[in-house]
């Protein structure tokens, strides 16, 4: 295979693979949901993925104000050069963003509380949770991932 095809190939995977892998595990706990009933998302639970994504908002935020102070330094020249340093930024941002979706969406199972007579919502809010947990997971992954390819540079 020539380096033109990897690179893309491997672009396209990291770009997408966050929302592929989180919709084949919705789908996996889906089909098996008649066999292993889904877990009780207690508040001790959800208040700890509140606390998780925050703490996630936070240090990639910290890692935005890093980069901008980095603007000129040759590592950061390098990825604009190489025409990455724009994704880079989008898979920062991306990461933030599914991190704020995961505390909304948590807060929101917080306020309001499943009863026997709701198992079909309670059923839809789990799955719903259960993508915005692995999305933002990945999203976190690949941007990690990634900062640690430009520590080696």
């Amino acid at each position: 295979m020539d380096s033109k095809f990897k690179t893309a190939m491997s672009a396209k995977i990291e770009r997408w693979h966050p929302w592929v892998i989180s919709s084949v595990i919705v789908c996996i706990a889906v089909k098996l949901h008649d066999i292993y009933p889904i877990p009780n998302l207690n508040k001790e639970v959800l208040a700890a993925t509140i606390n998780i994504s925050t703490i996630t908002i936070g240090f990639l935020s910290a890692t935005q104000a890093i980069l901008l102070a980095l603007e000129n330094k040759r590592a950061i020249l390098h990825l604009k050069e190489v025409k990455v340093y724009k994704n880079l930024v989008s898979y920062l941002i991306d990461s933030i963003t599914w991190s704020f979706v995961l505390a909304g969406v948590s807060m929101f199972g917080l306020l309001f509380e499943a009863k026997d007579t709701f198992a079909f919502y309670v059923f839809c809010y789990y799955i719903t949770w259960l993508f915005v947990l692995l999305r933002m997971a990945l999203s976190s992954y690949r941007i990690i991932r990634i900062f640690n390819q430009i520590l080696k540079y």
